[in-house]
C-alpha cells in the first residue's frame, strides 16, 4: 500500500494542501548535507509556487532560512530572517506555544548567523577549501580530466586507450569525467504475477527512486508532464532534460524500456550530438553510407572523415592521421561527440545474431521516430549562419539517426562503463556503522554476523585508501580477530596471511598486530589435524 500510495501521489493536482505540506516535509527529517539542504529549498519553493497554507507560512519560512544558513547563503538567509520578521511584526501574534517556539528558533538562528559571519571573515579560505570534492592531485597536459600518472596511446586495433606512465598509488584517483551521456538503468524486476490483489504493478523501482537526468537519489520526485515514467529531482533537471532529449523521447518510452539500456544510450548520445559539431559527423556517415566499411574504425577513412568534418583541409590531411581520434589538432584530448564517435565498435568481435539484434533495435527506433514525425528531432539545435550557408540541408534522414544509433549500439559493448560505486561523502560513515555493528556483535558472540559487517567495512576502506594502505592491515586484523574467535580455521588462516602481508609494508615485525597475528596463526595450525592422522 505504501508504494501505491508513493506513486499515486506523482501525478495527482500540486495544489492539494496535504500535498503541498507533503513538499515541505518530505526531505526536513532527511537533511544531512549541502544536497538535501538544495533539495529542501526546491521543496520549499514549489510548495510555496503552489500555494502553501497561510497559516503555516512563518514555520516554512523559518526552514528556509535554516537551508541558507547551512549552505552558507548569509546574506539571503539575513534577508530571509527580515521576512519572517516583519511577518510577526504585521500579524497578530498568538500565544500559542508553537508561536514562542518559533521566536525562539528564529533567536537562535540569528546568533547562528551572526557567528558564521564573523568566521567567514576571519578565514574564508578555509570555508573555500571545505567546499571543495575530490580532486586530482595534479593536471594532466594531455587529457584535462586523468591523473598525470597515465598517458593516452592508440592502436589500429585496440583503438584509443589509457596507460600507466608512472608509478599509480594505492587509492589514487585516475580519471575524473562527466559522462557524455547517461541513461538511468530500471534494475530487473521480478514479473508480477497477476491476481485479483494485484491488478497494477504499483513496486518502487530505480526509475521511482533516482533522477533521470543527474541519477541522483531522491525522495520527492517531480515526474513528467507527458510520460508516466522520467521523473526528475527539481524543475531544472525536467527543464534541461527536455531540451536536450526527453522531448523526443518523451512518446519512446515503452519502446526504450522494450529494447533495452544499451538502446536508451545510444539514442540519447545522438540526440546530444545535435548541440555539436556532431552532426557534420553524421551527415558525413550519411553520405558515405554506401561504403561497408565506414562503421569499421579499422578503416583508415574514418579519421579523413573526422578531420573533415572537424574542418580540416586536405594539406593537413597527413598530419591528422598520425593523431589519436578524439584530439584535437595539439594531441589534446577532447570531451565531445567526435570522441564518442571515434571509438572502435570491434564489429569483427560481434556475433552475427548481436550485431543482427542491434541493427533490428536500430531499425524498430528510427521506424517510430520516422511516424512520429522529425520536427522534434531537430528542433532543439540551432545552426549558426556560417553552418546553415554550408550546409542548408540541416534536417537529417532517418537513415543518419540509424546508422549513428548501431554504431553507438556495437561500441557500447566493448566500451561501456557502468557505475557500481558511488564516492560520496557519507562512504566514511557508512564505514563507521558497518564497524560498530560488527563491535556490537562481536560483544554479543555473534561472530559471523560480527564478520559480515567488519567486511562490508572493509570494502569501504578500500575504495577509500587503497587495497595496501595501512587502514586495510587495521582492518584486516580486526577481522582475523573475529575469525578466530567463532572458529573459522580456514577464513582465519586467510585473513591474517593477508593483514600480516599489508602491515608488513608499513610497520616493523615487532609491531604488536603482527605479533598477535602469528600467535593467532600458531595457535590455529596446532589446531588442524596432521597430514598423516592418528599414530596407532
Amino acid at each position: 500500500m505504501r508504494d501505491q500510495a508513493m506513486l499515486q501521489l506523482l501525478h495527482i493536482r500540486p495544489d492539494l494542501p496535504f500535498l503541498l505540506m507533503c513538499f515541505t516535509n518530505h526531505r526536513w527529517p532527511h537533511r544531512a548535507c549541502e544536497s538535501t539542504e538544495e533539495a529542501c529549498l526546491n521543496d520549499i519553493l514549489r510548495a510555496q509556487t503552489h500555494g502553501y497554507p497561510e497559516r503555516l507560512r512563518p514555520k516554512v519560512m523559518l526552514r528556509k532560512a535554516e537551508c541558507l544558513v547551512t549552505l552558507g547563503r548569509l546574506p539571503e538567509a539575513s534577508q530571509a530572517i527580515e521576512d519572517i520578521e516583519r511577518h510577526f511584526a504585521t500579524t497578530p501574534a498568538p500565544a500559542a506555544p508553537p508561536f514562542q517556539i518559533l521566536q525562539e528558533n528564529l533567536h537562535r538562528l540569528k546568533m547562528k548567523v551572526q557567528e558564521k559571519k564573523i568566521l567567514t571573515k576571519t578565514s574564508p579560505a578555509a570555508l573555500a577549501k571545505a567546499s571543495n570534492g575530490h580532486d586530482l592531485r595534479e593536471e594532466n597536459e594531455q587529457i584535462s580530466s586523468a591523473s598525470p600518472s597515465v598517458g593516452l596511446r592508440t592502436h589500429p586495433l585496440k583503438g584509443r586507450h589509457l596507460i600507466a606512465t608512472k608509478d599509480i598509488l594505492p587509492g589514487e584517483l585516475l580519471v575524473k569525467e562527466d559522462a557524455f551521456v547517461s541513461v538511468l538503468n530500471p534494475g530487473d524486476m521480478p514479473p508480477l504475477r497477476h491476481s485479483l490483489e494485484n491488478k497494477w504493478d504499483t513496486r518502487v523501482t530505480n526509475g521511482d527512486l533516482y533522477c533521470h537526468r543527474c541519477l541522483k537519489h531522491t525522495l520527492a520526485t517531480v515526474p513528467c508532464d507527458g510520460c508516466s515514467y522520467a521523473k526528475y529531482c527539481s524543475h531544472a533537471c525536467t527543464q534541461q532534460a527536455w531540451e536536450l532529449y526527453h522531448s523526443t523521447e518523451c512518446s519512446l518510452g515503452g519502446l526504450l524500456l522494450a529494447l533495452g539500456v544499451f538502446c536508451h544510450v545510444a539514442l540519447r548520445a545522438t540526440l546530444i550530438a545535435r548541440f555539436e559539431d556532431g552532426g557534420r559527423v553524421l551527415r558525413k556517415l550519411c553520405d558515405e553510407g554506401s561504403d561497408k566499411d565506414i562503421c569499421l574504425p579499422e578503416n583508415k577513412n574514418l579519421v579523413k572523415t573526422l578531420s573533415y568534418c572537424l574542418g580540416e583541409d586536405e594539406e593537413n590531411s597527413k598530419s591528422v592521421e598520425t593523431l589519436i581520434p578524439g584530439c584535437d589538432i595539439d594531441g589534446k584530448y577532447q570531451n565531445n561527440y567526435n570522441t564518442v564517435l571515434s571509438l572502435l565498435p570491434h564489429t569483427e568481435n560481434h556475433s552475427p545474431e548481436h550485431k543482427f539484434l542491434c541493427a533490428l533495435s536500430a531499425s524498430a527506433l528510427c521506424r517510430q521516430l520516422e511516424a512520429a514525425g522529425l520536427q522534434a528531432l531537430t528542433a532543439g539545435g540551432k545552426p549558426s549562419p556560417r553552418e546553415a550557408a554550408e550546409a542548408p540541408e540541416l534536417c537529417l534522414d532517418v537513415n543518419v539517426w540509424g546508422v549513428a544509433v548501431l554504431r553507438h549500439m556495437l561500441q557500447l559493448q566493448c566500451n561501456a562503463q557502468a557505475i557500481t560505486t558511488l564516492q560520496q561523502t557519507e562512504h566514511t560513515v557508512v564505514g563507521e556503522i558497518e564497524d560498530d555493528l560488527a563491535q556490537a556483535y562481536a560483544a554479543l558472540g555473534e561472530w559471523q554476523k560480527s564478520a559480515t559487517h567488519l567486511q562490508k567495512s572493509l570494502r569501504v576502506v578500500e575504495v577509500r585508501h587503497g587495497p595496501s594502505s595501512v587502514e586495510i592491515g587495521h582492518e584486516l586484523f580486526k577481522l582475523a580477530q573475529i575469525f578466530f574467535n567463532g572458529c573459522a580455521v580456514p577464513e582465519a588462516l586467510n585473513t591474517i596471511q593477508r593483514a600480516e602481508e599489508v602491515l608488513l609494508v608499513h610497520c616493523g615485525p615487532w609491531n604488536d598486530e603482527i605479533q598477535e597475528l602469528r600467535k593467532m596463526k600458531s595457535c590455529l595450525l596446532d589446531l588442524l589435524p596432521s597430514p598423516g592422522g592418528p599414530s596407532a
